[in-house]
């Protein structure tokens, strides 16, 4: 590929072969390095859920007992909503393969993040 540049644009295409290496990888793993530290906080609150979820299951028959339905379905709620806020103001920005399905992309956040 850079030789086809080089045949094709010349001294020109250094430029453009330097932007790439001194830009856009340095830029590239700032914003990796960035999405695994969120990923890694979504992770943290889905686990929470899922060990509380776990919990539950266990000690259904003493849930149902004692009639406590209602106070662990808030707290699995609450803790859902957290994660899903989390997840939605974290989320990177995806590309759109076509304009008509930004429509869609947008529907689909706003029905999930309830934004």
């Amino acid at each position: 590929m850079a030789g086809l540049l080089w045949r094709e644009v010349g001294v020109a295409s250094l430029v453009g072969i330097a932007l790439i290496f001194f830009v856009f990888f340095p830029l590239q793993l700032i914003l990796s390095s960035q999405y695994k530290r969120l990923r890694h906080e979504t992770a943290e609150i889905t686990d929470k859920r899922v060990k509380t979820m776990g919990e539950i299951i266990v000690g259904i028959r003493t849930l149902k007992a004692y009639a406590w339905e209602n106070a662990f379905e808030d707290m699995v709620k609450n803790l859902r909503q957290r994660e899903l806020v989390h997840i939605c103001l974290n989320r990177p920005p995806s590309p759109s393969p076509s304009p008509l399905s930004l429509p869609l992309t947008h529907l689909s956040k706003q029905m999930i993040c309830n934004i």
